[in-house]
């Protein structure tokens, strides 16, 4: 023993699973990051399109929480009939009872340079794979941006024991 009381933790953690990790235990986390958007992540379709902002956790623990925390620095509507709308899709289908504009929301010529920043949480109903993915689209056609060149996203996935 060295006085500093780690023999003690060491001890109490030695035995600690996922199951026996108490309530609001963070069980793990895993990112998406793009600190540097290699040119711009854009589209003129009137129907979502994938962004590539992509991240998959396998739960740990069933009925745990998965938050979900995302952002784009700097997204834009650069034409006169653009309105940018974001939304997140678990394992292909759109996450139920997320709302309209949950993601976020842009029109021109107000919305350029924004960012777009959302935290939800999804209850976990197996310990199947959940692959989260960010979508986006111009409900007016015209040109919209989710990412600017040289800007940044990212996507957090952080478990938490309930």
């Amino acid at each position: 023993a060295d006085g500093t009381g780690t023999i003690a933790l060491q001890n109490q953690l030695s035995g600690m699973t996922d199951a026996s990790m108490p309530v609001g235990s963070v069980l793990q986390i895993v990112q998406y990051s793009d600190i540097d958007v290699d040119g711009h992540m854009e589209t003129t379709s009137t129907s979502y399109v994938a962004s590539g902002i992509t991240q998959t956790i396998t739960p740990k623990r069933n009925n745990s929480k998965i938050i979900v925390q995302f952002n784009t620095a700097m997204a834009e509507s650069i034409a006169t009939n653009a309105e940018l709308y974001g939304k997140i899709k678990i394992n292909g289908t759109d996450w139920s009872g997320l709302g309209q504009y949950a993601l976020g929301y842009q029109y021109q010529p107000t919305g350029r340079y924004y960012g777009f920043y959302f935290t939800g949480n999804y209850t976990v109903s197996s310990l199947s794979a959940l692959t989260f993915e960010a979508w986006f689209k111009s409900h007016g056609g015209g040109n919209v941006r989710f990412a600017h060149d040289k800007s940044s996203v990212a996507m957090t996935l952080i478990e938490v024991a309930q």
